[in-house]
């Protein structure tokens, strides 16, 4: 929740949370705990969030078919969620990328 709170701070806060075949790909076996529909809704929900979509692509950049659609000015991870591969896609791409601390409310 904090860090919704934070990135919606920057602007309206899309979230896109992945589909299940790419989370079950990325985090392996009994993943993920609920489905894509169920975390959508849930996320969704929360009151920083805009706008809340399920990831149409795959691997560490699954957004990405999103992202071109969305045409977004900045890219949000916590420290968890840096990885080589969205900084090179936000450099390409020309958004600013921001990795926020992860910080419990």
């Amino acid at each position: 929740m904090r860090f919704f709170e934070e990135t919606s701070a920057l602007g309206d806060l899309y979230v896109v949370v992945g589909n299940d075949k790419n989370v079950a790909y990325l985090k392996g076996e009994h993943h993920p705990m609920f489905g894509q529909e169920e975390r959508r809704y849930m996320v969704g929900s929360m009151k920083p969030v805009y706008r809340c979509l399920v990831s149409s692509g795959s691997g560490w950049m699954d957004a990405e078919p999103e992202i071109d659609v969305l045409k977004p000015t900045s890219y949000v991870v916590n420290e968890d969620g840096d990885k080589p591969e969205k900084r090179e896609f936000c450099e390409a791409h020309g958004l600013r990328y921001v990795v926020l601390e992860r910080v419990p409310h």
